[in-house]
């Protein structure tokens, strides 16, 4: 089975032409993962996102095993290799079902850095925005165009030089 790592965080990644040409091509070959430059990559989440992230207390329990629980979360931006999301669960958020209360852990704020898998589109709300954090020494997002900081413009990126 082979692992294409652009197609994670895309819109597109169920029923995509080029992803089953991609396929097609590399059959046989025995590639295990590849990373592709794809035209028609459309980002699944954008800045400022409200969406669900599930998450685990940490502690396994002998009986009843992992705990898992889902929390509202804001999407910030993609990791730098775009394998993971950085979402923001704000602290003392209370999860769905009302039982838990999100604790963050190492200091981080409420930032967490999460696979795609447990993401998902929060039905109830919108999209907030203007989301402007600080994380490790980063600016998760630009003050003039809003975009990840990947992908900022020439003037996001002239501002953050000057700042």
């Amino acid at each position: 089975m082979t692992v294409y790592r652009k197609c994670g965080p895309c819109a597109h990644r169920n029923g995509c032409e080029i992803k089953a040409k991609l396929a097609e091509a590399i059959k046989g070959f025995g590639v295990g993962s590849i990373m592709h430059r794809c035209k028609e990559f459309v980002p699944e989440f954008q800045p400022g996102d409200n969406v669900i992230v599930r998450t685990s207390d940490g502690d396994a329990d002998p009986y009843w095993g992992v705990t898992f629980s889902e929390f509202p979360a804001h999407f910030v931006q993609y990791n730098d290799s775009m394998s993971r999301a950085i979402v923001y669960i704000a602290p003392g958020t209370k999860s769905d079902c009302g039982d838990y209360e999100f604790e963050p852990t190492n200091g981080k704020e409420g930032f967490c850095s999460v696979s795609y898998t447990p993401i998902r589109q929060n039905p109830v709300s919108g999209n907030a925005k203007g989301i402007i954090a600080r994380r490790e020494g980063k600016t998760a997002m630009e003050k003039c165009c809003g975009r990840p900081i990947g992908t900022a413009c020439k003037e996001c990126l002239e501002w953050r030089h000057m700042q």
